[in-house]
């Protein structure tokens, strides 16, 4: 995957707090020729974890492809998807402050 043509999604899920079950998310991007990047514990609990996880894919309708395969794992649930660069910049302006005292 050329890294100029990749789209980046974080995607919240939660997930059963059962051994192997964040495998078989990494196997469905993977064979979906997703690639994984950050992951990230938001919530762990006894019965369920929820994380973020970083996804790059080819196109967004690439990464549309990729999160119908997740929908479809059994027990696990998409809370919602976001972009990074996006969330980073939400509620927030540009300041700009001079170097020189006037």
């Amino acid at each position: 995957m050329n890294k100029f043509q990749r789209i980046e999604r974080v995607v919240r899920l939660k997930l059963p707090n059962v051994p192997g079950t964040f495998g078989k998310v990494a196997d469905t991007v993977g064979l979906n020729e997703g690639n994984l990047g950050d992951i990230k514990l938001v919530k762990m609990g006894k019965k369920f974890i929820t994380r973020d996880i970083t996804v790059y894919s080819k196109s967004p309708g690439h990464f549309e492809v990729i999160k119908k395969e997740l929908e479809n794992l059994s027990g696990l649930k998409i809370l919602k998807c976001f972009d990074e660069t996006y969330r980073m910049h939400e509620g927030g302006l540009i300041e700009m402050k001079s170097k020189v005292n006037i």
